[in-house]
């Protein structure tokens, strides 16, 4: 399949999302040796790793495996401004235009999820539902604490 695809003018990936849950060695090794898979001028797969940041420690432990990482990234954690930026570009997206945050919300949002972005859409997703049900178009600090406390239930 590989070959083919390769003649087909395709491209393989395997993306392996949440693979910092990999605790098995041998399957990192097994990634390695997938890696192995060539002609003599291309490479037949692209194997994609995503993951928390545990990740990186797990991979820098198969050496091997570390020097056939073509490119690395970790994503940091969003600045302030980033954050306000993250959150208006998402809510523009899911067509969003009549409800806003004001800006002591995104103080709070930005303080409370660490710039964290996954941790971002949680808030802000609660703050959606919270602003809903209370029939608002304006995020107030008051309803993200209550959208925060809700998710720490």
């Amino acid at each position: 399949i590989l070959v083919n695809n390769i003649k087909d003018g395709k491209k393989t990936v395997i993306l392996i999302d949440e693979a910092h849950t990999i605790e098995d060695k041998n399957v990192y090794e097994e990634i390695r040796l997938l890696l192995n898979f060539q002609l003599e001028d291309k490479f037949l797969l692209t194997i994609l790793l995503l993951g928390q940041p545990e990740l990186k420690e797990r991979v820098e432990a198969n050496k091997q495996l570390l020097q056939r990482i073509a490119m690395r990234y970790h994503l940091e954690a969003l600045s302030r401004d980033e954050t306000i930026n993250y959150i208006n570009h998402r809510l523009k997206i899911a067509g969003g235009e009549k409800v806003e945050f004001n800006p002591s919300s995104y103080r709070l949002i930005h303080e409370r999820s660490g710039g964290i972005p996954r941790r971002i859409n949680q808030i802000c997703d609660m703050c959606l539902v919270t602003g809903y049900a209370k029939k608002v178009t304006t995020i107030n600090e008051e309803i993200v604490q209550e959208a925060i406390e809700s998710l720490e239930r």
